[in-house]
Order: structure tokens, then sequence, then C-alpha cells
């Protein structure tokens, strides 16, 4: 006999669903009437001033308002179904009860969900790196022109070091940025796990250099494992989350307040066909749609981080 369903041996990323205290760190949002996500940005306000009595009239201020549009992107796999294996599924005891026409399906939107996820944390499609970027144009919106809608970056180009972690949190918080991350839970840093390993290094795991905890003598007097773990690293009370297939030498920290990271939806899991090919019957899967970052200044990134 077969056993139903199967053991996987090809791993699967997607981080795009990951959840900070209960919340999705990327909103679902499903989309109407266009393939691009808009919104409107805030690039340039008045003048205001002092005055005294008597003085003229000051010159009346502008607010200057651009637009942002992130395209969809589209993703595709086709499935085959031959006329044996209908036969077989459909007659042969060998697969009695075993979906084994459906897996086909169902593994084939799984590589889809992968691939969705690997290319939306790179530097293409609108992808983390450019999303959380100084200088690469976004959403249409030149970083050149329009300054604030810069993230903060530092190209560190050395080992990670705490004091580099703090500075980048109070760079984003500080100098016209605004962020809220570490306020009231609010926050995530994204590495990948080779910098989560750097992290425990540097607070505390055995070998380290600089501990991060300490305790009163006696204050637990049947001990207590302060060590941290892949699973619970924080960087000044925010979550460090390692995440498979990053770039092995960036790290970046998201603000997550409500309504500012989006996956946006254009064309949920599509199954078109049987298209007839000879015998066998093709159906083509597809998806579309893309992550939105609405302001990437309460954002910060480092590069250039010695893997």
């Amino acid at each position: 006999m077969y056993a139903a369903g199967w053991e996987e041996t090809l791993y699967k990323n997607y981080w795009l669903g990951l959840t900070i205290g209960g919340r999705p760190l990327f909103e679902p949002q499903s989309m109407h009437g266009d393939n691009n996500y808009r919104w409107k940005v805030h690039v340039s306000g008045g003048t205001p001033s002092t005055f005294s009595e008597g003085d003229a009239a000051a010159a009346p201020g502008v607010q200057l308002y651009v637009n942002a549009a992130v395209a969809a992107v589209y993703f595709t796999q086709t499935v085959r179904i031959s006329g044996h294996l209908r036969d077989a599924a459909r007659g042969a005891a060998l697969y009695s009860g075993l979906p084994v026409i459906d897996q086909e399906f169902t593994l084939a939107m799984e590589d889809m969900r992968d691939l969705i996820g690997t290319t939306f944390l790179g530097a293409t499609n609108s992808g983390l790196e450019v999303a959380v970027d100084s200088t690469t144009a976004y959403a249409g919106l030149s970083r050149a022109t329009y300054t604030n809608w810069g993230s903060t970056e530092t190209a560190l180009s050395g080992a990670l070091s705490r004091t580099h972690l703090i500075d980048q949190m109070e760079f984003a918080r500080d100098n016209e940025k605004g962020s809220s991350i570490g306020r009231s839970g609010n926050g995530i840093v994204l590495a990948p796990v080779n910098q989560c390993s750097n992290y425990i290094r540097l607070t505390g795991e055995v070998g380290g250099t600089t501990p991060g905890i300490r305790f009163e003598a006696g204050l637990f007097p049947n001990g207590f494992d302060v060590s941290p773990s892949f699973d619970g690293l924080r960087i000044m009370g925010v979550p460090m989350i390692g995440i498979p297939d990053m770039l092995d030498t960036i790290i970046v920290g998201m603000d997550t307040r409500p309504g500012k990271n989006l996956l946006c939806t254009c064309r949920d899991f599509t199954v078109r066909g049987p298209v007839i090919m000879g015998d066998d019957d093709e159906y083509y899967i597809t998806w579309a749609g893309m992550i939105v970052d609405k302001n990437p200044r309460f954002d910060w990134k480092s590069t250039g981080v010695t893997a």
C-alpha cells in the first residue's frame, strides 16, 4: 500500500506570511480595476513663520503631493496531466484514496508561493531591497528628488556590532525620519539566518564577548537560562526574525504600523484549462500581486554586513 500524503524534501520559503503580535507583517489587500496599487504621498509643506503686530501678511503656503504606484508582478506555472495518469488514478487499486492529480496542482501552487516569496525579498520587481533603500527609485518616485522618501541606509562594510544596530534604531527615529520602531510593540528586524547567528554571538551566548542580559546575583537561586535562541531574538525590544534566502549581507528594520505594509493581490491563484495536447491535458496556473511599503522613510537597512 501507499501511505497518504508525502514527505517534502524541497524547501519552500513564504516569509510573506509572517505575523507580528498576531497581525500580518504584510496586510492582505485585494485590488480591483487596476493592476497597480496607487497612493498619494505628501512631499512638501508650507512655510509657517512667527510675526509681530503690524507685519505684512506672509505669502500663502502650498502643500505638494505626488502619486506613487507599484505594478503587479505576474507568476505562472504549467501543469500537464497525461491520459495514462488519468486512467491509472481513476481505476488502479495502487492509487486508491490518493489524490495524485490534485497533488500536482497543490504542489505547483506551493512552488509558485516559493518564487513569490523569494522574488519579493530581492532588488527587482519592487521587492524588499528596493522598497527599503536610500537611493533607488521606488513606486515611481525618485529619492534624489524627494529626499524624505528614502529609508535610513548605512553601508557597514564590516562585522555586525551592537553599536551599529543601536545607531540604526536611533537614526530611523530621529533625523526627520520619525519611525516608531521599538515603540508600543511596533517594528520588526528582518535578517538572513547567518546574521541572526552573528547577533547571538554578540549577546551573551557561549563564547559571546558582550553579554546583553544581566541579573542581580541570587535573583534566581535555582538557575535561569538566558541564552538567546533563533526564535526569541530581540534588538532593543524589537523581534529579529531570520529569513532563509535573504541576501546574507543585509539587515532590514521595518516600521509595522497598521496600513503601512501591504501584500496586494491583483489576481488570486487561478487555474485555466484544460488545453488538449494530444492525449494530455494542460493547465495554466497564475497569480499576480505585489508587496507595498507605503512610507519607507520609517525603515532602515544595513548593507555590507560581514556574513
